[in-house]
């Protein structure tokens, strides 16, 4: 491990439990509901957890669950994972959370997802340990309202409930986009100084650039090799509303008989009404579900387009994994992605009615396709790096913990 971040001395005055010496390294405890492969949160935690131990940073976890499938690749890396799976129900998760706290005395709190962030929230009030809360979608925007099987009452008792929390625990937010800050900062009155911006990132020797020109498709790929591959890539559940890209792409068929469709990620919500969609249409036998993939990155590499056909997004790691392949992105507009994609130069943006219309324009205008490919990749480098992603870690768990004892967070941070 390196020599860790710059230490946090505890002023005259301050708890002595929060005391340290000047060699004591920055520690954090997480929580995250579960640790696996198939969820964009906790991949991100996983690409990052390597990065911040060689700062020096201690990290434990928290799981709440019993799905921890990852956990031994955490600890092979150097990660103290504490199972909490056999506590069920947010107060004795909560009071289980606190006993973890009042033991290792962390500096920073960082949890993720309802199913941990309440708990979590809960156990730090009144022990003088900061908390960040991470924001990965735009949890209260009209595209949530919209969502089928959404009860507009329980959302918004949630939205009251994490306000309250918000307020006892004197939360700080890590949002993965700017307009995830704003949107969801505004919907639960969050104080604008602690809602800080962290965006996601991903190891470019996993999603290596393919040029400008589409790679050799995976061999049990159930595509015509002739065929123009439209990719989308997310688990079937209704925020991606896949009805809408089956819908679209069932007319863009009906013009040309050169494309097909794949759509990877684990079954969901919504993968009986995706099914019964699918068979339906005129073009079934050109829609493929393939389910969970662990090559993700060959599938993006040799697609023609990658599409998103959200309701709502924070950080789409699909979106910035396409970006940093070279995959062209086309969109229908997704509030949580403004600033991300960026229409006309790393992706095409269209309205939800035209989407089939926006992928016939990549397919139809190679320059088109080459400038969003060479734009995505140089995106993917400005920002969504892993190195990038973490320094913005660090930063915002230095500012977070120094916050304890008065210190102003970094202000290049806050989300404006």
């Amino acid at each position: 491990m390196g020599e860790g971040p710059d230490p946090i001395e505890a002023p005259d005055g301050a708890r002595g439990e929060r005391r340290r010496s000047s060699r004591r390294p920055l520690t954090v405890l997480a929580v995250l509901p579960g640790i696996t492969p198939d969820a964009g949160t906790e991949q991100s935690f996983m690409a990052v957890a390597p990065v911040l131990l060689e700062a020096g940073v201690t990290i434990h976890l928290a799981v709440l669950t019993t799905r921890q499938s990852l956990v031994p690749t955490l600890e092979s890396l150097g990660v103290v994972v504490h199972d909490l799976s056999s506590i069920t129900g947010t107060p004795k998760r909560a009071r289980a959370l606190r006993k973890l706290i009042e033991q290792l005395h962390p500096d920073v709190v960082h949890a993720s997802l309802h199913e941990a962030t309440l708990p979590a929230q809960v156990a730090v009030v009144r022990t003088g340990t900061p908390i960040v809360v991470t924001w990965a979608n735009t949890n209260y925007g009209e595209g949530r309202r919209e969502e089928p099987g959404v009860d507009p009452w329980k959302l918004g008792a949630l939205r009251w409930i994490e306000a309250g929390l918000g307020r006892a625990s004197k939360s700080w937010y890590q949002a993965v986009t700017p307009a995830v800050g704003r949107i969801n900062g505004q919907a639960i009155h969050a104080p604008r100084d602690h809602i800080l911006l962290g965006e996601r990132g991903r190891d470019p020797d996993l999603f290596p650039y393919r040029g400008e020109q589409p790679v050799s498709r995976p061999d049990d790929l159930p595509v015509d090799t002739a065929s123009r591959l439209v990719l989308a890539v997310g688990r079937q559940e209704p925020q991606k509303d896949y009805p809408l890209l089956l819908r679209s792409f069932d007319r863009l068929a009906e013009r040309r008989d050169d494309v097909e469709l794949v759509i990877a990620g684990r079954v969901g919500s919504s993968s009986r009404r995706i099914d019964e969609l699918r068979d339906s249409l005129a073009s079934r036998d050109r829609i493929h579900l393939i389910g969970q993939r662990d090559d993700v990155a060959d599938l993006l590499r040799a697609a023609d387009v990658v599409v998103c056909s959200s309701r709502r997004e924070g950080a789409a790691g699909a979106l910035i994994e396409a970006m940093a392949c070279g995959a062209p992105v086309v969109s229908v507009p997704v509030a949580g992605l403004e600033g991300v994609l960026i229409d006309g130069r790393n992706s095409l943006v269209v309205p939800r009615e035209s989407l089939d219309y926006g992928i016939e324009r990549v397919l139809d205008e190679p320059e088109l396709a080459r400038r969003l490919s060479v734009n995505g990749r140089a995106s993917f480098e400005e920002r969504f790096t892993i190195d990038a992603a973490a320094d913005q870690m660090l930063r915002i768990y230095r500012a977070v913990a120094g916050s304890t004892w008065g210190r102003d967070p970094a202000p290049e941070l806050v989300v404006t």
